[in-house]
């Protein structure tokens, strides 16, 4: 969480002006395993660090100020976009540690689940209630959002992450393609 202004600022390079006039985060003596988006003040649970620093953690919520809080969803079965663009930041911030790079994360992915996983059987577009919040939710998702920037490049791909947030047109459009 110390690295909050620093990760804040880095996410800006991807998505554009941060959308909010304060930033932070909290880890409340609570026994939850989960964090939470909370526009403009994270919530931790003191599981997420238990094992030491979890940066990879304040990239995921801190991405969802951007895709989650600024830019939300019309209805709960396209949480693969909120999950989707929060899961891909944490493969840009691998790439930015140098701990592999966003193609080779997607790909161990891919490669970590056979055909028959039913990984594959949850449909990240419309997992149901059941499965809304399912790992396959995120890392398609993510995928989803590597498979994109495969298709259209990286300079028209920085341009939409950046753009989305900030423009109703690209916004539509992007459901337009979900459709």
């Amino acid at each position: 969480m110390e690295r909050t202004a620093e990760i804040t600022d880095w996410l800006t390079g991807y998505f554009g002006p941060y959308p909010f006039n304060s930033v932070g985060g909290y880890v409340p003596n609570t026994t939850t395993g989960y964090a939470l988006e909370t526009q403009t003040r994270v919530f931790y649970s003191p599981r997420q660090f238990a094992n030491g620093s979890n940066t990879s953690v304040v990239v995921h919520e801190l991405a969802h100020q951007w895709y989650g809080d600024d830019v939300s969803l019309s209805a709960w079965k396209d949480i693969w976009i909120n999950e989707g663009f929060a899961r891909y930041a944490q493969w840009l911030w691998s790439e930015h540690e140098d701990e592999g790079t966003t193609q080779e994360l997607a790909d161990y992915v891919y490669a970590s689940h056979p055909a028959d996983d039913p990984f594959w059987t949850v449909a990240p577009g419309d997992p149901g209630p059941e499965h809304q919040f399912d790992i396959a939710v995120y890392d398609r998702g993510a995928l989803a959002v590597q498979a994109l920037r495969n298709e259209i490049g990286d300079d028209a791909f920085f341009a939409v992450l950046k753009g989305w947030p900030k423009d109703p047109p690209v916004r539509r459009a992007a459901a337009a393609i979900r459709a």
